[in-house]
This record gives C-alpha cells, sequence and structure tokens, in this order.
C-alpha cells in the first residue's frame, strides 16, 4: 500500500487560534484518499510547538507599534510549528511515496512555499503536490516555481478522479473542477482541536457552497455558490462512534442559517447522543436570521456562545459591498443574549472600500453599547474576490501583506496608522467590558 503524507506546514504570524485549527480540508483529502488505497498521514504542524521568529521584512512599518508596547497591540512575531529540520524528520520516519501540502489561506503561501523547497531538496525522488484553499485562489503562483507534479483546486468531492490520476502519475498541472455538482455527497469530517480539563474541542462543516454574493468573501473560489448540506445520516453515524464527552462542537459554516431546521435537526441528535455537548459558531453567523423564537431553540440545545458576523454598520458601505444588515434585528438578539446570560461576539471588518476611520469608529460606538464583545478584522484581500480579480497585483506585493494581522490599506480608506489605532481602541473597549 502506497504512502501519502498530507502536511499543514508551519506559519508565522502574531497569533494563532489552536481550538479552530482542525484542517478540515485536508482531513477530507485524507479520507477520500484511505477510501482509495492509500495509507495516509495527516502532519498538523501549526498545532505543535511555537517560538519566537523574526519580523518580516515587509513588515518592517509595524516595528514602531510593536517597540511601543502598550499592551494594547502585539508583543512579537511567532512561528507555529516545527522547525523545517525537525518536520523533516516526523515526515521521513513516515516513509511516504507522495507527499501533498495543503495550504488553508494563500497569506501563509511565502513560509509555505519555502517549506515546499526545503522538502525538495530533502525528498527530490518524491512527488510533491499541493492544495487547499490558498492554492485553490492562485494556483499558477505556485505552478511558476516547478516544485509541484500536480496543484488541486476546490472540492476532493468534485476533482478527486483527477487527484487519483495525477498521484499515479498519469497527469500534471493544475486541476480545477470542471463546475461544482452533487454528483458525490459531501463528506463529513469532524477533528478534536484542543482539549482542557473542562473541555475537549471539536470542530466541524455541515454545509458548503455561498449564494450570496459579499464582495470581501472568497468562499465561493473553493466551494462554488450552491448552498448544500452534508446527509444527516453520515453525522450521526460518526457522531455515535466519536461517545463525546464534555465536548464543545464549533461549526465552521459560513451560511448554515440558510437551513435552520437541518441545523436544529443536527443539534438534537448529536444532544440524543452526548447530552452534555455544548455548541458554538466560531467564523460567524448571520444575524439577519435570528428571530427570538429560533435564538431561544439554539440556546436551549446547547449553544454556549453566538458569534455574529455584521460586516459593518454603516449601511453605505455594506450596500456597496453587497452585505446586508438589520441592526433592529441585531439589537433585539444582543438583548435577548444578555437576558439568557449567553456570551456575545460580534465581528466587523475595517478598511472596507470606501471605509474612513470615522465610520469605524461609529461602528466601534455603536456596538459598544451593546452587550457584546467586539472582533475587529482588518480588511485583507483573497485572490479572485471582487476588487481583486485581477491577481497580478499579487505577484508585485508580498503575500504576507495579505494576512489580517499585518495591518496593511489594501483599499486606502484607512492608513495603517488608522487600523492599528481601531484594533487598541477595540481591545481598550473589550478590556471594561470584561471588567464589569
Amino acid at each position: 500500500m502506497e504512502r501519502v503524507a498530507i502536511v499543514i506546514p508551519p506559519i508565522t504570524d502574531f497569533y494563532y487560534t489552536p481550538h479552530r485549527g482542525a484542517f478540515l480540508g485536508a482531513r477530507y483529502v485524507k479520507n477520500f484518499l484511505e477510501k482509495n488505497g492509500f495509507e495516509c498521514k495527516l502532519f498538523d504542524f501549526p498545532n505543535k510547538k511555537q517560538k519566537k521568529t523574526k519580523l518580516p521584512e515587509e513588515l518592517g512599518y509595524l516595528k514602531p507599534y510593536i517597540e511601543k508596547n502598550d499592551g494594547l497591540f502585539f508583543k512579537e512575531y511567532k512561528r507555529f510549528g516545527y522547525s523545517h529540520e525537525k518536520c523533516k524528520k516526523e515526515i521521513e520516519d513516515f516513509s511516504p511515496d507522495r507527499i501533498i501540502l495543503s495550504l488553508f489561506a494563500f497569506a501563509y503561501a511565502r513560509e509555505f512555499l519555502d517549506f515546499a523547497w526545503f522538502l525538495k531538496k530533502e525528498f527530490p525522488e518524491i512527488p510533491i503536490f499541493a492544495g487547499g484553499s490558498g492554492v485553490s485562489c492562485f494556483p499558477e503562483y505556485f505552478e511558476k516555481t516547478g516544485l509541484f507534479n500536480a496543484l488541486f483546486c476546490g472540492e476532493i468531492e468534485t476533482t478527486g478522479k483527477e487527484v487519483l490520476k495525477a498521484l499515479n502519475g498519469k497527469i500534471q498541472g493544475i486541476i480545477k473542477p470542471a463546475r461544482f455538482t452533487e454528483e458525490n455527497e459531501l463528506d463529513f469530517i469532524i477533528a478534536r482541536t484542543l482539549s482542557t480539563k473542562r473541555k475537549n474541542h471539536y470542530s466541524t462543516l455541515l454545509s458548503r457552497g455561498c449564494p450570496k454574493n459579499c464582495a470581501f468573501c472568497s468562499n465561493f473560489i473553493v466551494q462554488g455558490r450552491k448552498f448544500r448540506t452534508v446527509p444527516i445520516e453520515k453525522i450521526e453515524t460518526t457522531i455515535k462512534q466519536l461517545k463525546l464527552k464534555n465536548a464543545n462542537i464549533n461549526f465552521e459554516d459560513d451560511n448554515i442559517l440558510l437551513a435552520k431546521e437541518y441545523l436544529l435537526e443536527v443539534l438534537k441528535m448529536i444532544k440524543k447522543t452526548a447530552l452534555d455537548t455544548t455548541f458554538s459558531f466560531e467564523n460567524g453567523i448571520d444575524h439577519t436570521f435570528l428571530k427570538p423564537d429560533f435564538v431561544e431553540q439554539l440556546i436551549d440545545l446547547g449553544v454556549k456562545q453566538f458569534n455574529l458576523s455584521i460586516g459593518h454598520i454603516d449601511k453605505n458601505i455594506l450596500g456597496k459591498n453587497k452585505r446586508p444588515v438589520h441592526v433592529e434585528r441585531l439589537i433585539e438578539t444582543v438583548n435577548l443574549l444578555e437576558k439568557k446570560e449567553i456570551p456575545c461576539i460580534i465581528y466587523f471588518i475595517t478598511g472596507l472600500k470606501d471605509d474612513s476611520f470615522e465610520k469605524t469608529m461609529q461602528t466601534m460606538k455603536f456596538l459598544e453599547k451593546l452587550h457584546c464583545l467586539i472582533g475587529i478584522s482588518p480588511f485583507y484581500p483573497v485572490p479572485g474576490i471582487a476588487g481583486f480579480e485581477n491577481k497580478n497585483i499579487f505577484e508585485e506585493k508580498s503575500p504576507v501583506l495579505t494576512k489580517g494581522s499585518s495591518f496593511y490599506p489594501w483599499n486606502n480608506s484607512l492608513t495603517t496608522k488608522e487600523l492599528i489605532e481601531g484594533f487598541k481602541i477595540t481591545r481598550q473597549i473589550n478590556l471594561s467590558k470584561r471588567k464589569h
């Protein structure tokens, strides 16, 4: 039986959230290949050791904010994962016949390619492939390096046959799905990401595909526009095998509220199997779908925290970004959660096109009055989203600048200084709210 090492290389950043590091895309690939006769091992290196590392040269403009060290900005840049040598040793011990590198975000393309060059040098006889969301949005960027035998784009359910041909040396180059289809049912993967004394944390996806057209979102690039859900029978079979205990399941779905009845059915099924299971939606759910009776149902079924995504509060900005907002419903939801003593985080994006520091401040002042913590995200582009269809700009500028933590002014609506100031004010607000 041939062996395939599926590898998520180390990354560098100011921060990383381990309990969300499920790498579900790589796990779908692993599951598919094992069903087709390969022996696979997943190496999720970012979930390993972390260590302080050098700030990339491209981010030199952030040094004054780091050195100021007022407790509201990041203190140091880190590598999340082992050294290249230690990673190599772990892969070598598995003795793979093929290596697939998985990139979950284009922002980490530089570290990804550095690692790929290292592996190519250390394992010159082993074919190396690449896939993941970060590759799917701009495969040509990686193809020009000549490092990879083939590049896998989109979902494994739609490209599986071609992937098998590539692994067997029959085809090379960029493999894209001809179209997004329901020919094959979606697989169900649930991954344990972190265990503490109090909770065992899991992450999963119940659905894929985005029929919306939010200008700042890249979901459609990998998953397409058609909304689809995993068959409940598949979920039930897997959940029963897990024998969950003291578990919290985080649903990473972007659009699960498009199937509210389906979601309720899934939660009820899980609670029957493991009564003490709680749930969260840490990627954020759309507040416009949250009527009071539905919110109460979710709370009764064990949703322990509500992470809501609003994009912004300025209706003009949201209109241009094709993102709906329902302010009255948002306030109604937050007030209900306060009454039920359920924590809430509301996410918004600063630095969108036509934004300004004043408009960002207005959003923060509005959210400051609500019983919630505030999640602020500086805008960053993904190749192929609205306004960034011409990918030449990503040839000219380092992918490091597309990390949200780089505070790069992609739309020139806020300066780096203003983006960081907004971030720091948000942290001050949150610290004050936590004290109370």
